[in-house]
């Protein structure tokens, strides 16, 4: 078995040694490599755990679980099991580095931080032994010359004395040539190879944080340093020491201005490279006790290796291949002399190249050197060489027996370093195994928890809890450009609200007969119905399908390209509105009669929709609501609110109610529409009706929407951003109003206006008022095209304090045989003439740019005002017609 500690000796001791410091410096080397290994494991584990423990408590502390835990609890479940999944894991992740650290990582550093100083220790000790040794060596080699060097003194001083020469001496003389000048040849050639060795660089050299790759490099920044560094003279000199010294703050400012490759400017890093010049014995500390480099207050010098350094460093490491001149020597070759770089060479040189004076030195002192007690120097020297002898063999002994001891030391070093790497890989691994064989587990259930939840009606509730909780998303028509009339012309808008539109009475004013409960009705809505009531289809299944957005727009351009282009004749310009209307009306009916049922069923909801108001109003929208909302209401309130609306909406809202009950197969009235005798057909279900009711006000179709929506809607002003129709509210509304009792109380209300309104008109007409509004005629043009109504002046000249609805709402055509204005009394022409009001190009908005209306009685008036000239007429009602 070869034993680690016999395969490091060498012959010369310091190459082994330096083995041996290889050798265990890659061992440490490896040692380290491994712990950051180890290291990084557990930092890579741990910068793990803490992320996932901020981010379990930010989604803890955070909005996300207050912002979905009423929307979506399902969701807000999904969210905690990640949750405390991630802080399960974050705690295995830590639980993980902390038994790296504790079973792998410490007992590697501890065994570094015991066994690597120390073994540098030992290696420094033994190389200063050895150096130690090596100096002994050629001290003790200097006193075996000096010796024989007075042995040969003594013998010339005997011979110059007694002229006797001792053949023996001289014959020792022969064997050894113990010249002056070669002895002290020798001795500079010691000199130089000990400070080869002394000055022995290993590149790439580290100084401080800055790395030398070769020897220029370190040559220049030394000599750069030494040239730059302001330098002070000592005020005592001492023996030994440079006179010239420098500060360590005046160093730190020349590093800063050379700006050395990978020495960043601080102080830390130019204390540790002035450190580093110190270890390298380049700078000296001018006081003994001082050893550590600071940026201020020390004072150093450069030493002669600095100086060596900054010279001749490339070429000096390398000794001359050729001997070394002696005096003697050169005097026989003194046109070619030897340059040595090192400074004793230089002093060698210069005596080599002064032998004459040299010479002659030499014998001048030759009388004082015969004088020298020769004995007394032999013995000293003997007794200094015999001592030494004995330190050089304690030394070769200190030296080999470390040696010994340390390659022992570092064979058990280097097993178990070995050991160390390969038992900790192993267990290393098994932790790591272990966790992940844990955090699989963990997974596992995990998963089978998420996939619990992961179930088609938990998507369905979910989505569901998200329309929820949207505000808006119910269609609104935009009516902007519904505002506006479809004939500019004749100021025809087919958009207007019900109250504004031809109703059924106004074309048939003249017939007494007339059915009281479809009076009213506007007459565009009700041929409308009557004509997708006189086609064989599923009317059922047209009122319950979406809304097509494509067929209703189609049809609306028709339309409204069939208005634009339309031209009435002249009779119905210079009749009346009403005329004027049922024209344009006539024409979009027969237009529409040619199209399908289902074409038509979609202009009528988009129609609904896009009146200025909706068939019941929204003034009474959050009214309505309210009673469903309140439990303790009852239906007649209902009837209570909707027989406030104006005659037209209520005539229009039943005909529309009597239509969907004819389609869905719900009790009817078998007259209506042919006399005001409402004969019911009972057929009513409770739970028809809530069928028919939940059907019609489904939104589970795209585009679809509630039939409430149709023909009531709220304020568009209040609910611009969005409006959630209360769906059950709607059903429970819709099914109240589908009912017969409901529709025939509605139903009486209305007759009982219309009634009333028809008296009322009688009575007037009885008592000779003159309720119609005459039109004057149009300037006649050259395309005989009347002005728009906005032009026209319309006079109504009455007694009664209460407008007419219908007279605020729809001009009437003035008699065909009177066209002149009746007045209670005539009028003189000299005293009274018709003025138009004089307007602006744009109409002032306040009420105060308006005629004012005023309701007196005409005889009171006449009472209250003075007589005179310019107020000879009654009291005139004159305003303009408001644009539609």
């Amino acid at each position: 078995m070869q034993f680690f500690a016999n395969t490091a000796w060498t012959a010369d001791y310091i190459t082994g040694l330096k083995t041996l410091e290889t050798q265990s410096t890659k061992s440490i080397s490896q040692l380290h490599d491994f712990r950051k290994l180890v290291f990084n494991y557990l930092k890579y584990y741990h910068s793990n755990s803490e992320f996932l423990s901020k981010h379990s408590s930010d989604l803890q502390n955070g909005e996300i679980l207050k912002t979905t835990s009423d929307e979506s609890p399902n969701y807000n479940k999904c969210i905690e099991l990640f949750n405390n999944e991630m802080s399960i894991e974050s705690n295995i992740l830590l639980q993980l580095a902390s038994a790296i650290d504790k079973f792998i990582l410490d007992g590697i550093t501890k065994y570094l931080k015991h066994h690597e100083p120390k073994i540098k220790k030992e290696i420094t000790r033994l190389e200063e032994i050895y150096d130690q040794y090596i100096e002994s060596s050629t001290k003790l080699k200097k006193l075996k010359n000096k010796y024989f060097d007075q042995l040969r003194l003594k013998e010339f001083a005997e011979t110059q004395g007694h002229k006797i020469q001792e053949p023996q001496i001289q014959r020792h003389d022969e064997e050894i040539d113990y010249s002056d000048e070669e002895s002290y040849a020798d001795d500079e050639v010691e000199e130089i190879k000990t400070q080869k060795q002394n000055i022995e660089f290993k590149f790439p050299l580290h100084i401080g944080t800055t790395t030398f790759e070769n020897e220029e490099e370190l040559q220049q920044i030394i000599a750069q340093l030494i040239t730059k560094t302001p330098t002070t003279k000592r005020k005592i000199p001492l023996p030994g020491y440079k006179a010239d010294i420098f500060a360590s703050g005046s160093l730190c400012e020349v590093l800063t201005k050379i700006r050395i490759k990978g020495l960043k400017p601080s102080r830390s890093n130019f204390e540790k490279f002035g450190q580093s010049l110190v270890d390298l014995k380049l700078i000296t500390p001018t006081s003994i006790f001082q050893k550590k480099f600071k940026s201020e207050g020390v004072w150093f010098e450069w030493s002669d290796l600095a100086d060596f350094v900054a010279e001749n460093l490339p070429n000096s490491l390398d000794l001359p291949s050729t001997p070394i001149k002696t005096p003697s020597s050169s005097r026989s070759s003194d046109s070619t002399p030897h340059k040595v770089t090192s400074p004793s060479n230089k002093i060698m040189s210069d005596i080599s190249e002064t032998s004459t004076k040299f010479s002659a030195m030499f014998n001048s002192m030759k009388s004082t050197i015969l004088k020298t007690n020769h004995d007394e120097v032999i013995s000293t020297t003997l007794e200094d060489y015999n001592h030494l002898l004995l330190e050089v063999q304690e030394l070769k002994y200190f030296l080999e027996m470390g040696y010994i001891e340390l390659s022992k030391y570092l064979e058990k070093f280097e097993k178990m370093t070995i050991q160390i790497i390969y038992t900790n890989s192993a267990r290393l691994s098994e932790i790591i195994s272990n966790f992940h064989h844990e955090q699989i587990k963990q997974i596992d259930d995990f998963t089978k928890e998420m996939m619990s939840l992961n179930k088609q009606e938990n998507h369905e509730h979910d989505f569901e809890l998200k329309l929820n909780s949207l505000n808006s998303g119910l269609y609104f028509a935009l009516t902007n450009e519904n505002q506006l009339p479809q004939n500019l012309t004749n100021q025809f808008n087919i958009f207007n609200d019900i109250p504004l539109q031809l109703l059924n009475y106004q074309i048939n004013e003249e017939d007494d007969q007339d059915i009281l409960s479809i009076a009213s009705v506007p007459v565009l809505l009700y041929n409308l119905i009557q004509t997708i009531e006189t086609e064989k289809s599923d009317l059922k299944s047209l009122w319950l399908q979406p809304l097509n957005f494509q067929t209703a727009w189609t049809i609306k351009q028709e339309v409204t390209q069939l208005l634009a282009n339309y031209i009435p004749n002249e009779l119905d310009q210079l009749t009346s509105a009403s005329d004027l209307q049922e024209s344009f009306i006539n024409e979009v009916i027969d237009f529409l009669q040619k199209k399908k049922s289902e074409e038509v069923v979609h202009f009528l909801k988009s129609w609904l929709l896009e009146i200025k108001d909706s068939v019941i109003p929204f003034i009474v929208f959050d009214s309505i609501l309210k009673i469903y909302k309140d439990e303790s209401q009852s239906t007649s309130d209902l009837i209570k609110i909707l027989s406030s609306i104006p005659r037209s909406n209520l005539a229009s809202l039943l005909c529309i109610l009597e239509h969907i009950s004819d389609v869905f197969k719900l009790g009817k009235f078998l007259e209506y529409g042919l006399s005001d005798e409402l004969n019911e057909k009972l057929n009513e279900d409770e739970k028809l009706l809530e069928q028919v009711s939940e059907e019609l006000n489904s939104m589970e179709s795209i585009g679809s929407l509630p039939f409430l929506h149709l023909i009531m809607r709220p304020s568009t002003t209040k609910n611009s951003t969005g409006f959630k129709p209360p769906i059950h509210e709607y059903n429970s509304m819709l099914k109240d109003l589908l009912k017969l009792d409901t529709r025939k109380k509605l139903f009486n209300v209305l007759i009982e206006q219309e009634t009333k309104y028809r008296q009322k008109k009688e009575a007037e007409k009885k008592a000779g008022i003159p309720t119609k509004k005459i039109h004057l005629p149009p300037p006649p043009s050259s395309s005989h095209i009347s002005s728009p109504p906005s032009e026209k002046l319309q006079i109504k000249v009455t007694q009664d304090n209460e407008p007419q609805e219908s007279d605020l709402a729809t001009p009437l055509k003035p008699h065909p045989q009177n066209q002149e204005l009746k007045t209670p009394r005539p009028l003189s022409a000299d005293t009274f003439t018709l003025r138009p009001f004089k307007t602006r190009s744009t109409p002032v908005p306040s009420p105060q740019g308006s005629p004012k209306h005023q309701h007196k009685e005409f005889e009171q008036e006449l009472s209250h005002r003075p007589r005179s000239s310019s107020n000879l007429g009654p009291k005139m009602d004159i305003k303009f017609e408001e644009p539609n």
